[in-house]
């Protein structure tokens, strides 16, 4: 069962856009809902195509405001799908004028996600290690 999983950077911008973009935030959160609901039923991330999914680097996904009415300002909320613990992480909001500065930070957002499981992954194979060795004794 899929779950989300938000950062600081996410819960600022949210707040933010609460305040000064209410009609852009209603839009991404509306089709984050139709996103999120694709991956429940059991669609692959990089399967899911909707007007409003937009791949970026590094496995992430913006989600944005497309199809929600007229007069809009471009928005995206950048996501990451770990499918290995099936948590879909909420990293950033941005506009088209941050878009290249919210993508190299989704990157950083990536690489740490990635190398907490691996650090965990490695621990648990070490323990898993020391109890055979420790069996076989």
């Amino acid at each position: 069962m899929w779950k989300t999983e938000e950062t600081d950077d996410y819960k600022r911008q949210f707040r933010w856009y609460e305040k000064k973009k209410k009609r852009e935030l209603a839009a991404v959160i509306v089709n984050l809902q139709t996103y999120f609901t694709a991956l429940e039923v059991g669609a692959s991330p990089l399967q899911i195509t909707h007007r409003f999914v937009h791949p970026e680097p590094h496995g992430v996904v913006a989600i944005g405001q497309d199809g929600r009415g007229a007069n809009l300002a471009v928005t995206r909320l950048y996501t990451y799908p770990f499918t290995i613990s099936e948590t879909l992480f909420l990293l950033t909001i941005g506009g088209k004028d941050t878009q290249q500065a919210d993508i190299k930070q989704c990157s950083y957002y990536v690489a740490e996600i990635q190398g907490a499981y691996n650090s965990d992954d490695q621990i648990q194979r070490e323990g898993e290690s020391l109890g055979g060795e420790k069996e076989a004794l």
